[in-house]
């Protein structure tokens, strides 16, 4: 709940793999979610792929949504779920991220 509204109803574990928006996925969890700003750079039937500062790109296996590339976007992911991550690599394995388009 924020602000005196429900931002999403569910089982612990619905919220903590699909949360509905940043707040949920930044309030649940044993650790804080890490939120990135990125812009969309590519977007296909696997996910999209997304510019990190620095202008690394990495692919996100969600599903795109309303995504378009030139988006801007927060990145958010979960310290828990990485499994590998280092300079040049554009790829990461990791269990749980979230990809929200920012509204203006």
């Amino acid at each position: 709940m924020q602000g005196g509204i429900i931002e999403q109803i569910g089982s612990p574990l619905e919220l903590y793999h699909h949360p509905r928006n940043l707040f949920v996925a930044g309030f649940i969890g044993l650790l804080k979610m890490n939120f990135i700003s990125v812009t969309v750079s590519a977007v296909n039937d696997s996910g999209a792929t997304v510019r990190l500062p620095g202008d690394a790109t990495v692919m996100i296996p969600v599903k795109p949504k309303t995504l378009s590339v030139g988006d801007r976007a927060t990145l958010g992911i979960r310290p828990e779920d990485l499994r590998s991550w280092a300079i040049g690599i554009r790829q990461t394995d990791a269990g749980c991220m979230s990809l929200e388009r920012k509204r203006h």
